[in-house]
């Protein structure tokens, strides 16, 4: 959470005021921003949403988990959504959301390529989109790659005890 959640609750709202500004400058001789502008919005709406259930639902749950897992005993907390694999499919599907999102952004900027005419907010901006698609695709692959199938094994054996 502090390596990818809180930096990326602090960098979407910096984003979209950039977007914003850059939009509102720039929106006449370049209309593709105010579709960016609309798919960042969303976006930014989406995953603060998706960290919140993150937080508040699937991350206690996995800790559960871990603790059943390392004191090898079964697990002492139900969980309401039955397996963990409920809520991790559920984040999963989120993640491709945003992964489209993310390729959406890419095509609409040309690769994050700063027209000729941009402006330094217009520059900063697309360096920041781009590191945001960066940053995002590590977080997704940790969560997708390893925390989730590793978590889905140790329920799996927990339960069995």
């Amino acid at each position: 959470m502090e390596t990818y959640h809180e930096p990326l609750k602090l960098e979407l709202p910096r984003l979209e005021a950039l977007m914003h500004k850059v939009a509102s400058v720039h929106g006449a001789n370049h209309p593709k921003l105010k579709d960016m502008e609309s798919i960042l919005v969303a976006l930014k709406a989406e995953l603060l949403s998706h960290l919140e259930k993150e937080e508040s639902i699937l991350f206690p749950l996995m800790q559960s988990i871990y603790d059943a897992y390392d004191k090898k005993t079964p697990m002492t907390v139900v969980a309401h959504c039955g397996s963990v694999n409920n809520p991790i499919r559920r984040m999963e599907m989120e993640h491709d959301e945003a992964g489209q999102a993310l390729r959406e952004l890419r095509q609409l900027s040309k690769d994050f390529q700063p027209p000729s005419d941009a402006c330094n907010s217009y520059r900063v901006l697309l360096v920041g989109l781009q590191a945001l698609e960066q940053d995002l695709h590590r977080h997704i692959h940790l969560e997708n790659a390893v925390l989730h199938p590793l978590t889905s094994r140790m329920e799996q054996e927990v339960s069995q005890k």
